[in-house]
Formats: C-alpha cells, structure tokens, sequence
C-alpha cells in the first residue's frame, strides 16, 4: 500500500527524530524544503519481496545537518532474491530512499539499527555471517538506495560503497581484516566475538573514512586491531583484548589527526598514536596503557586509568546540561600531562598525576584522593579544590586564589613558587610542615 507524509518545511534546531515505521511500505515522506539546522534521526520501511520498495523522502534542503537514517525495519526478506551476495558487485537491485533533491542530505546513521526478525540467516554458510545495507550518493549510478545482501566482516570491508552497515548474525573468526575501503562502515556487533589467529592484521582506516565499531562483545587475537590514520574512529559498547595492539590512533603523513569517540560502556588494554581522544559518554576503561596527542572527558562521563596515560593535553569538562561532571579515575596508575591540564570536572587519584612543563594548567574543578600531585617546570592555576596525599612544585609555579583550597599529608614546593592565602593552603601531617626551598607568598 501507499501512503504519504507531508511536513512541509520542517524545521530543526535540535536533535530531532521522525518515526516511519508502520508496516506500510512506499510511504512518501515529503520534506518541502527542510532546514537541517541539526540532524534528523529518521526510522522507515522497506519490504525486500517482489514489491522492492520502501519509504522515500523527498524535498530540499539547506543548512549543515543530516537526514541520518537510523532504523531500517526490514517488512518481508526477498526470500531467495538476496543470497550469498559475496561479489558486491553482482549485489541484487537497490531499494529507492531518497529523491535526487533531497540525498545528498541522507546519510545511514552509525548506530542505526536493523529490525532483523524478518531475515532468514542460518550462518551455516562461511559467506553468510551478517547482513550488509549500502548506501551511495557519490557514485553516478544507484544513488540515493538502499542495497541489501548476506556476508561476512572482511568482504563488508572491502566493499567499495560510500555508506555501509554491517550487522553481525553470528561470531566471526577470520585470519586477516584488512584496509577499508569506501566512505563509512558502521559493525553492529550485537554482542558476538571478532577473533583472529593471533597475528592477523586487523582493520585500518585513512583520513576521510569513518569506522564505527558498536557492541563487540570481544574484538580479539589480532596484531593491532584497529589502526585509525588521519580518520575518523567510534567505538561503543565494545571490549577489546588480547590484541598485540588494540587501537592506534594517530596522525597520517600529512598531517591529518585520528579522531577517536568513545560511547558507552568500553574495555581495552592499550591505546597509543598522536592522535585525538574523546570520552563522549559512558565509562572507557585502559587497562595498561595510553598515549594520545589529547584526552577529552565530557561530562556524564568517565575515562579509568588502569596502568600508565600519558598526553600532551587533558580536558575535563564539568556538568552544564549533564547530569554528572566528566571524571577521571586513577587508581594506582599514572597519569601525565606534558602540556596543559583544564579540569573543570572531578580527578579521583590514588595514584600519580603528573603535570610535566604544563602550560597555563588550570584547576576550577576537584582534585580528590589520596595520591601524589607532582607540578614538575609548570603552570598551575587553582581556584577549584586539591586534595591528596602529597602536594610536590618542583621548579613550577602553583596560583592558589579566589575559594581555591590546597590540602596534602605533605606539601613539598622545590626551587618553585607557590602564591597562595595561607588560610587556603594546608599539610596536614603531625607537624603541618610545608617544606620549602622556594618561594611561598
């Protein structure tokens, strides 16, 4: 049946959701000339029989958001149409979602979601191991559909559209991955295992690709498993280990910084690059170690140190719209800051924290625990709260000011200079000595 969906002229300044699905296919969703000041999660119908077809959106639009389809819900499977699609190139005929006015605006959502229920994979074929769903607007045929086939991991990569989703029906253990190839690949893991031999190579990634990796149960046994250069990396509800490397995230010859997002609840062992790091929400712990360019906490969100991290820049936000400040958690590890720690958020260290020649280091937020604070050749403004264990300015410069408090077992300030209230300043060892062979003001 057909059916039409007029809005005419939508507007969105926020993050906005349109809900399709009704189990009627064809539905025309007509847009008018839409205002994409943000992005608009969209949810629709396609029926992979005969019929082959689905909703479509058409319209114009303007402004910097996408339409970000985020939900396909599959209403009948094309029952011995679609098969073992393993050459991409013999993929069975496009499913129409977009109008030629409106798709350069469309994009497949990184997290979307696949209502599966209706697909018949048995996994009993080596070749049938998930689903792919492509969609293209760069190439000069097929643009703006939908295509559809059963596979497996390392012909998903391969496969050369602009916009891929894979979404896993079955555990896959493979001897190599390889280098993606097309715009975007989004790994719907529904919670099964990507494991390797040991020494596979795993996935890389190049400046102008994105790779979404969400809800890998564990991604496992390979060299590096993901090496991110120049690209753009997230990872969601996923575990990594038992990889000689888990992620590399770094910067490419030319100068391109990885990104890489963390969502959710994640889990590796070790993370190193040049690259760009942020805890979006969620917890993300590293068990080992981690080196980045920069680390960014968000708020509502948590990144935990189990061993050894180490960036030029560490960025802790506090809570504006959140519910809770960003958090680092340091157990008994490390942490170092060779350029510029801005905490606005809460620091719970029981370990070290070094500040290392930091730049104009500022703490407005809290610094809690019972760990040691060591502002080696650094700038430290603190109007916030420092507790911890012990306090060491080696030949930095620490600014306790404003409702700015300092307390420590001990304070030790070495050929440095700490300026402070002395009211706000307190070592609370038996003798509450402050050692100095600076200049306290």
């Amino acid at each position: 049946s057909t059916g039409n969906l007029n809005l005419n002229g939508l507007t969105t300044d926020s993050t906005s959701n349109l809900n399709a699905v009704n189990n009627v296919v064809q539905n025309n969703i007509n847009l008018g000339n839409v205002t994409l000041n943000s992005d608009l999660r969209l949810a629709i119908d396609v029926d992979l029989s005969s019929n082959q077809s689905g909703d479509v959106i058409n319209g114009t639009s303007s402004g910097s958001g996408k339409i970000l389809i985020s939900e396909i819900n599959i209403i009948t499977d094309a029952s011995g149409q679609i098969q073992d699609s393993m050459d991409w190139g013999e993929m069975p005929s496009g499913v129409k979602v977009a109008g030629s006015g409106i798709m350069n605006s469309v994009e497949l959502a990184g997290n979307a979601t696949i209502n599966s229920s209706n697909i018949a994979i048995n996994g009993t074929s080596p070749n049938e191991k998930g689903y792919l769903v492509t969609y293209n607007i760069n190439s000069t045929l097929n643009q703006g559909e939908l295509y559809f086939a059963f596979g497996n991991l390392k012909s998903a990569i391969a496969n050369a559209s602009d916009q891929k989703i894979y979404s896993m029906n079955d555990s896959e253990t493979v001897d190599s991955l390889g280098t993606l190839n097309g715009g975007s690949l989004s790994i719907n893991g529904n919670g099964k295992n990507i494991t390797g031999n040991g020494t596979s190579a795993g996935i890389t990634l190049a400046n102008g690709q994105t790779l979404s990796i969400n809800g890998v149960n564990d991604f496992t046994g390979f060299d590096t498993a993901i090496t991110n250069n120049g690209g753009t990396l997230n990872v969601t509800d996923t575990t990594l280990s038992g990889n000689t490397k888990d992620i590399v995230n770094t910067t490419d010859a030319q100068g391109n910084v990885g990104a890489l997002t963390f969502n959710g609840t994640n889990e590796l062992d070790n993370l190193s690059g040049t690259g760009s790091t942020t805890v979006q929400t969620g917890k993300t712990t590293v068990n080992n170690s981690a080196e980045q360019d920069t680390l960014t906490i968000n708020q509502d969100s948590e990144y935990v140190n189990g061993g050894s991290t180490t960036v030029n820049d560490l960025t802790i936000d506090n809570k504006t719209t959140g519910t809770s400040d960003g958090k680092l958690t340091n157990s008994t590890g490390t942490v170092t800051v060779n350029n510029k720690l801005d905490n606005f958020g809460t620091i719970d260290n029981d370990g070290t924290l070094n500040i290392s020649g930091g730049n104009n280091s500022v703490n407005i937020g809290t610094i809690t625990g019972s760990g040691d604070l060591n502002n080696t050749s650094g700038i430290l403004a603190n109007t916030g709260s420092i507790s911890q264990g012990t306090v060491t300015n080696n030949g930095g410069n620490i600014t306790n000011s404003g409702s700015g408090t300092i307390t420590a077992d001990t304070i030790t300030n070495t050929t440095g200079i700490i300026t402070t209230n002395a009211s706000n300043i307190t070592a609370t060892n038996a003798d509450n000595l402050i050692t100095n062979n600076g200049t306290i003001s």
